[in-house]
């Protein structure tokens, strides 16, 4: 098994089995820990302020709240939203809470995090970091349209619990506080540096630093493919083979002629797609989203340069260097990992399978190849990423 930064960083102890079992989509999660360093390797304050000082930095990348006051963009930008540095560390000294979203693009263990999040949990994933005066809260209660995991770094927060909220929002169905009021606190979380805490979507919360010191935290978003989402794709894909998803809705139907018009709609439902939820169509639909979420995922580039020097030769040993999915249809075998797809035909694919069922392994011994073809295939697994080059 390939070292994953989600596992051990942000589950540890529970598994991932456990969790997805008893946790996820529930209730919240507080992971306490007695280690106040354990994500301290990911993030510090001195990280944040070299990206203000090096970095050319936008709002809404860089945000600054305040639960009991306004801060506009204006307040610490330029006409071109460009962040005035000086001017944001004012505002995060006058008690604003500064907001870096999408962190994972300037910060390279965070990206790490990101990775690792993703191939263990097979979902996309953004890390946001958030830093928070002594004493002050950043934002009203509010819920979030994804499920979060809450990293804390540094200092001390408590985040307060509410009733209302909304059962699995879907991204539009955003938190309005004008039509969903927070209701009665029921619970109260404290967290210390080193303690995780998961957060379903549309659980109503807020969070307060404690008076002590600032609070340091990371927020790791996931975002699960929903089964409305595959019912989309679902009947996108059949569209594409059935010409009755294409024609135009029935005069009757579209204009409601009370009988004709509910004849209309009968006849209508009858025709549409009947094989439409078929194992086999359904499975083409999780398969093709499968494929656009390995496409999208972040890739790793660290070392291959100095690799694309190296010739690799038949008596190397490689083994796994990133979390992968294999896939076998029929003589051919699909890789998806680290935002690309692989696929490869027998003799290759029994080759494969060999590779990743191993935890190291000489290319000489792969069988039903000549040298030629485990020096080709040895190279482009390494070079891809998936795999690292051991001797």
């Amino acid at each position: 098994m390939v070292d994953n930064l989600f596992l051990h960083k942000v589950l540890a102890p529970l598994t991932i089995e456990n969790f997805l079992e008893q946790h996820w989509e529930a209730q919240p999660l507080h992971i306490g820990r007695a280690d106040s360093n354990h994500f301290a390797n990911l993030l510090c304050t001195r990280q944040i302020e070299d990206l203000f000082s090096t970095q050319p930095l936008t709002y809404p990348g860089v945000q600054l709240t305040q639960s009991d006051r306004t801060i506009t963009a204006q307040d610490y930008c330029d006409d071109n939203n460009r962040v005035i540095a000086l001017r944001a560390m004012a505002q995060y000294g006058q008690g604003a809470t500064l907001v870096l979203s999408h962190a994972h693009n300037l910060l390279h263990g965070l990206a790490q995090l990101c990775r690792d999040t993703e191939a263990a949990l097979q979902m996309p994933s953004q890390a946001n970091v958030y830093l928070s005066p002594a004493s002050q809260q950043g934002f009203n209660p509010h819920y979030d349209t994804h499920d979060v995991f809450i990293l804390q770094v540094s200092g001390c927060k408590t985040f307060s619990f509410y009733s209302g909220g909304a059962e699995l929002p879907l991204e539009h169905q955003k938190h309005d506080p004008q039509q969903s009021r927070a209701g009665t606190k029921n619970t109260e979380i404290a967290l210390q540096p080193g303690d995780c805490l998961y957060i379903p979507r549309g659980f109503v919360h807020d969070a307060q630093a404690h008076a002590d010191a600032p609070s340091l935290h990371i927020t790791l978003g996931v975002f699960p493919v929903t089964v409305s989402e595959l019912l989309q794709q679902l009947i996108a894909m059949h569209a594409e083979r059935d010409t009755n998803l294409r024609r135009a809705v029935p005069r009757e139907a579209w204009q409601d002629n009370n009988d004709r018009g509910d004849a209309a709609v009968s006849e209508l439902a009858a025709g549409l797609a009947p094989n439409l939820f078929s194992t086999d169509n359904i499975q083409s639909a999780l398969s093709h989203l499968r494929d656009n979420f390995t496409l999208n995922a972040k890739q790793d580039c660290r070392g291959l340069l100095d690799m694309a020097a190296t010739h690799i030769t038949a008596r190397d040993t490689i083994a796994l260097a990133v979390n992968i999915d294999l896939q076998r249809n029929d003589n051919q075998v699909k890789l998806r990992g680290q935002g690309q797809i692989l696929e490869f035909a027998e003799p290759l694919a029994s080759a494969i399978e060999q590779l990743c069922q191993s935890d190291e392994t000489t290319l000489q011994s792969l069988p039903g190849l000549n040298d030629e073809q485990r020096v080709a295939l040895g190279t482009q697994l390494v070079m891809s990423g998936l795999f690292r080059r051991m001797s």
